[in-house]
């Protein structure tokens, strides 16, 4: 999911280079279990790039891997084959998948990806759709729209928003006209921030869903989080005013039998390869029952 959402290239990442950003190089175990982990989840093309990389380690080691992880050479090179042979033949590539067999069997005959490979060579498992890609989902995250399409339109701008108090004045640049989007800057400090995420950091929780009336885990959101409430810290609740002065928007923390208003604000750690699916929040039956909806 990582690799998919940024774009990055498995070579890169074994070398612990993620856009500049390092972090720990990885084996060729790691790679192993990666393109292992991408097979089953259906990411072929994820699965052939991170075995093709293990395999060229594996075959670069003159001595045993060690016991724990591959127990010698010829078997780890040979179930590599044999589970890129299986890649290939949900590729609908019969030709390369057979190839990769003749290989891995003369390896390691035993091994159960050879095993496996040999019977599905017979059987044809059914073809791997390859995954669709949501671009602009994939290009927001790489943060490739930085501009919009047309910026010379005229009625974008940059200006200092005024409220009700003429000296209360907030700095907002209008991104987009149909729908209206509006970016505004130095909202909060850096003090403000930091005092949040230390309030909260003890708080993290993994973040949950909603699930047919019961609320559980998913794979499809993998985050920390925790809620902040106005009535936490007297900051919160300035915070939310400020907020509710630039937008307009009634902010103060809903209670249960009153007005509607606000969620408490969210802090969220996603973390390396922390996720949440594209979703929409809905309404659900209780919020709609409301009186005041």
């Amino acid at each position: 999911r990582l690799q998919r959402v940024y774009n990055l290239n498995a070579s890169e990442m074994i070398r612990g280079n993620y856009y500049g950003w390092l972090g720990p190089e990885l084996d060729e175990v790691d790679a192993w279990k990666i393109g292992e982990t991408a097979f089953t989840e259906g990411h072929l093309d994820f699965t052939i790039q991170w075995l093709y990389e293990a395999l060229a380690m594996t075959r670069k080691r003159e001595q045993s891997i060690g016991v724990g992880n591959f127990e010698d050479r010829i078997p780890a090179t040979a179930k590599i084959l044999a589970l890129l042979g299986r890649s290939y033949l949900r590729q609908g590539l019969a030709d390369k998948a057979a190839e990769m067999y003749t290989q891995a069997a003369y390896m390691d005959p035993r091994d159960g990806n050879v095993i496996a490979l040999k019977h599905e060579l017979v059987d044809k498992p059914p073809l791997t759709e390859p995954r669709i890609i949501d671009e602009n989902f994939q290009r927001l995250c790489l943060l490739q729209n930085k501009l919009t399409n047309n910026k010379f339109d005229p009625r974008l701008n940059c200006v200092y928003r005024q409220v009700i108090l003429p000296y209360y004045r907030f700095k907002q640049e209008l991104i987009s006209v149909s729908p209206y989007v509006a970016l505004f800057y130095d909202v909060i400090t850096d003090y403000e921030s930091q005092s949040i995420i230390n309030f909260s950091q003890a708080k993290l929780e993994r973040g949950n869903v909603e699930f047919n009336g019961t609320i559980i885990k998913k794979e499809y959101r993998t985050s920390d989080l925790s809620f902040v409430k106005d009535d936490d810290l007297p900051m919160i609740a300035r915070l939310s005013k400020r907020v509710g002065a630039i937008t307009n928007l009634c902010t103060l923390q809903y209670v249960p039998g009153e007005t509607l208003s606000a969620e408490p604000f969210q802090v969220v750690n996603y973390g390396m390869g922390g996720y949440y699916s594209m979703h929409y929040d809905p309404f659900d039956e209780k919020t709609l029952n409301r009186s005041d909806m």
